[in-house]
């Protein structure tokens, strides 16, 4: 396991902070990263597995990471990761139940309620 901070976040002290002008300015980082961490865990010719965990907008850098090059990791473990639901990507029978839920239930939370 090792974590990685990204440039202008974290104890990184490169790169200006909340700076963001191309979403390669941090998947680049995060894939040379990988790879060096790579070259030095081989064991008998072979990678080991690679797992990205990453929360709010880090899972959403993670996501174009791995967009970016799939073949360097073998899951992702999202927490919470910044993504916005496709609106077309819902039926409306569930936005109907999510929101006839939260009549009733006032802790429920969905994003499928606006």
């Amino acid at each position: 396991m090792f974590g990685h901070d990204h440039a202008g976040h974290g104890r990184t002290k490169a790169g200006k902070p909340w700076l963001v002008t191309d979403i390669k300015d941090f998947t680049g980082p995060i894939i040379a990263h990988v790879k060096e961490i790579q070259k030095m865990t081989m064991r008998d010719g072979k990678n080991l597995p690679v797992y990205i965990a990453a929360h709010s907008m880090g899972g959403l850098i993670a996501l174009h990471t791995i967009l970016e090059q799939p073949e360097l990791f073998d899951g992702f473990i999202g927490i919470g990761p910044l993504v916005k639901m496709h609106p077309g990507a819902t039926r409306p029978e569930k936005i109907f139940l999510a929101k006839f839920l939260a009549k009733f239930w006032p802790t429920f939370s969905s994003p499928l309620i606006e």
